[in-house]
């Protein structure tokens, strides 16, 4: 995992609104799943929500982040 130094320069926040979902937890649940393989349904829940995750993975895949 990274370092909460390096977290706290890539995490935004929006002036108006916070996040619903840490950015941190959510990548990771990405790099849980395409690390171990499992299916999004059996994220771990320490990793946000699974369909939270499956969300940005898909926003960031279509948009070919």
């Amino acid at each position: 995992m990274s370092s909460g130094q390096h977290w706290s320069r890539c995490y935004r926040r929006s002036p108006w609104r916070p996040p619903a979902w840490p950015r941190r937890g959510l990548i990771d649940g990405i790099r849980f799943r395409v690390r171990i393989g499992v299916p999004w349904r059996e994220i771990p829940v320490e990793h946000e929500p699974w369909n939270r995750v499956y969300v940005l993975f898909r926003r960031w895949r279509r948009n070919r982040t």
